[in-house]
């Protein structure tokens, strides 16, 4: 189990799997967990990465394109965060933040860019469990949030913004894990 330094830092983090490639690279990311083996064959890892990534395998693998605003929203994701993933206004897996790296070989290794910019800023994530919680029932029990806000790109949830701790939210998440 991920042991997080300071539970008032830590920080809940949505990203919507819910387009046609999201789908497809939640599969092969997400929903398929990496060894560090697997991942080593198909490009260079950067030595601390590694040593991270071994105590906590298998991982799942999560990706952005390095655009100003999502950049900007991967500098804010930190170790020990909470990461839970959406789809069909279900919540339907969540972990831990182990570590980022930015990468675009090994994302085009990962994931077809379709000649567009490839997903090269990498979020690696442990403890990876099934969920199926109704998006909507979650925003009432513990966001403030509209009922009918969907999350259309990656969002960091600003603490303000949550109704209880971030720690009533993982015993949650934990109780209700398949």
């Amino acid at each position: 189990m991920f042991q997080p330094k300071n539970n008032e830092e830590i920080k809940l983090i949505i990203a919507p799997a819910s387009g046609e490639r999201a789908r497809l690279h939640f599969q092969k990311t997400v929903e398929h967990l990496w060894t560090l083996d697997e991942l080593q064959k198909l490009a260079e890892i950067p030595d601390e990465v590694v040593l991270k990534l071994k105590h906590h395998q298998p991982f799942a693998i999560w990706g952005l394109r390095a655009v100003k605003r999502l950049e900007t929203l991967w500098k804010r994701i930190s170790e020990g965060d909470v990461i839970l993933f959406y789809a069909n206004r279900r919540l339907i897996r969540w972990g831990r933040i182990v570590c980022k790296l930015q990468h675009a070989e090994l994302s085009k290794q990962l994931w077809e860019s379709s000649g567009g910019l490839p997903w090269e800023l990498l979020i690696f994530i442990s403890d990876v469990k099934a969920l199926d919680i109704v998006f909507r029932d979650f925003i009432s029990m513990f966001l403030k949030y509209k009922e009918r806000f969907i999350p259309q790109t990656l969002v960091v949830v600003d603490q303000s913004r949550m109704k209880v701790s971030i720690q009533e939210i993982i015993k949650y998440l934990q109780e209700v894990s398949q």
